[in-house]
């Protein structure tokens, strides 16, 4: 799981850089919470393809959110959720794969979701 180790280190970064953006970092949480949750979802016989499927929801839902919410006038949330779900891309294989840890794997997921959505929408 140092993937989500990975997310948080870049939520951070992103906040520091981006420091007029308070909502950037929470794509990011958010973008890799998904993309789990998306991993643990689908079955294992496309365990080779999961991180490509996972990013790919993830834009998409990003897209949709946002485009509901604002109009697609800001492309950048929805790229920060994908480098979210891209933070995680091992971890989502892994995930796919099973194992005792899949249960875990989609509480963090779930987490991550929650801390993005609560800081996104939390302000």
């Amino acid at each position: 799981m140092a993937d989500v180790v990975a997310v948080a280190v870049a939520a951070v970064v992103v906040q520091l850089v981006f420091r007029q953006r308070v909502d950037l970092p929470a794509h990011v949480v958010a973008g890799g919470g998904g993309a789990l949750v998306v991993a643990v979802l689908v079955p294992r016989a496309l365990h080779r393809v999961v991180a490509a499927v996972a990013v790919v929801v993830v834009l998409v839902v990003a897209a949709v959110i946002e485009a509901a919410e604002v109009g697609l006038t800001d492309l950048g949330d929805v790229a920060f959720s994908g480098a979210g779900a891209l933070l995680v891309a091992r971890s989502a294989e892994e995930a796919c794969l099973g194992g005792r840890r899949r249960g875990l794997v989609a509480a963090v997921g779930v987490v991550g979701l929650v801390v993005g959505f609560g800081l996104r929408h939390g302000r």
